[in-house]
């Protein structure tokens, strides 16, 4: 075979590999469209060349190739980062197209044969990728779908508890309810005309505390106001007054709200 149809052949390939090199890798090129366009307009150059005369295209293809080597110096942070089968059509990209260049002076006929099975390869593990990101994409996209939905879901959710947990602060400063020792759940359900298991969530999920922990923090926080106000309360009254059964139980929330014992805050305040 002549050395000029060898050398056109090759340029076919060339241009196969180029257009390769633009398959699109979790959303990103794997060889980056900007360099692979200008490549392939340096191919088209080359194919003018060897057709008007075979000794134009030298130049061009040192340049094709230094095109080639700047980007993998270039971008070697971002190859490495990609996924094996991408990562794999590139590095084989690239050497198929290293060996094109090289048999264009050599001009080989079992050159041209390696190179052509290559190119066979390659388009085929293209064609494998490219039916593992449809199916990928089918998948998220499927995904997203449902996570939309989930969200909307659960903002629609949040707000509810949201509005309940607001609904008990307001009964809480309006009444003092939390006053009343024997206040309990049952009674704010009826109080305020929602469900138990709607408040228990609401306090649970939104304010972070049970209704017994929840009631307490009230009770601490109307202790520490009465201490403020006047501090010749005794323990026994506040913890009455409050709404506490006893004067343990009162040192023991306050202590876990607080981080002291409510008679070592009477003396730092006295």
């Amino acid at each position: 075979m002549e050395t000029i149809y060898i050398q056109l052949l090759n340029y076919g390939f060339i241009l196969i590999l180029l257009l390769s090199l633009l398959v699109n890798s979790t959303l990103r090129n794997v060889f980056f469209t900007k360099n692979s366009l200008m490549m392939c307009g340096i191919v088209t150059a080359l194919y003018a060349l060897t057709v008007l005369n075979a000794t134009f295209h030298a130049i061009a293809l040192v340049i094709l190739v230094a095109v080639v080597v700047r980007t993998l110096i270039v971008k070697w942070h971002v190859m490495i980062e990609m996924e094996y089968l991408p990562l794999n059509i590139l590095l084989l990209s690239v050497t198929t197209l290293f060996l094109v260049v090289v048999n264009q002076y050599v001009a080989s006929l079992f050159v041209l044969s390696f190179t052509a099975a290559l190119v066979t390869i390659l388009l085929l593990l293209l064609f494998v990728h490219y039916k593992i990101q449809s199916k990928d994409n089918q998948v998220f996209g499927q995904i997203f779908s449902e996570t939309q939905d989930e969200v909307v879901f659960c903002n629609e959710t949040d707000k509810k508890l949201e509005n309940i947990l607001a609904s008990i602060y307001k009964q809480f400063e309006d009444t003092k309810c939390y006053l009343n020792s024997a206040y309990t759940i049952d009674q704010l359900e009826k109080d305020l005309k929602i469900c138990r298991k709607d408040i228990s969530l609401a306090l649970n999920k939104v304010a972070g505390q049970n209704f017994y922990q929840f009631i307490a923090y009230h009770r601490v926080t109307y202790a520490k106001e009465m201490i403020l106000a006047d501090n010749r309360f005794t323990l026994e009254t506040l913890s009455l007054e409050c709404g506490f059964y006893s004067k343990s139980t009162f040192n023991k929330y306050f202590k876990k709200f607080e981080g002291q014992t409510p008679s070592r805050f009477k003396l730092s305040h006295s």
